[in-house]
C-alpha cells in the first residue's frame, strides 16, 4: 500500500521520496506559496530549494520541465507571479549563504 503523504505542523506535505530531475538531490516534501498545506496535483509546480529550478507535478513523485505554453502562462498569471517571487527569494537567499542540510552535507549534483 502506497505511505499516505503526511501534513507537518508547519503546513509541509511529507511525500515519498523523489530525486530533483535538474540537480539530483532527494526531496520528500512540499509546500506552498502561501504555507497552507496542500498535496501536489499533476501541473503544480514546485521549485527546488537545492537548484532553484521550476518544474512541474506529473505525479506526487515525477516532476517534468515547464512547457513553452506554461512558461508563456508565467508572465501573465498572479499565481506565477507568486512562484517566480519564491523563487527569487529562494535564490537571494542562497547568494547571502542560505543552504539546504542536505547542500551542506555536500549532497546533490555540484551546482
Amino acid at each position: 500500500m502506497p505511505r499516505q503523504p503526511q501534513r507537518d505542523f508547519t503546513g509541509v506535505t511529507r511525500l515519498p521520496p523523489w530525486l530533483c530531475p535538474s540537480c539530483g538531490l532527494m526531496n520528500d516534501a512540499v509546500g506552498t506559496v502561501d504555507g497552507s498545506p496542500g498535496e501536489p496535483q499533476p501541473g503544480d509546480a514546485l521549485i527546488c530549494l537545492h537548484c532553484a529550478a521550476i518544474r512541474m507535478f506529473e505525479s506526487r513523485t515525477v516532476q517534468r520541465a515547464p512547457t513553452a505554453e506554461e512558461e508563456a502562462a508565467f508572465a501573465s498569471d498572479p499565481d506565477w507571479a507568486e512562484l517566480r517571487a519564491a523563487r527569487a527569494r529562494l535564490l537571494t537567499m542562497q547568494r547571502r549563504g542560505f543552504r539546504t542540510t542536505q547542500q551542506q552535507r555536500g549532497q546533490g549534483r555540484p551546482q
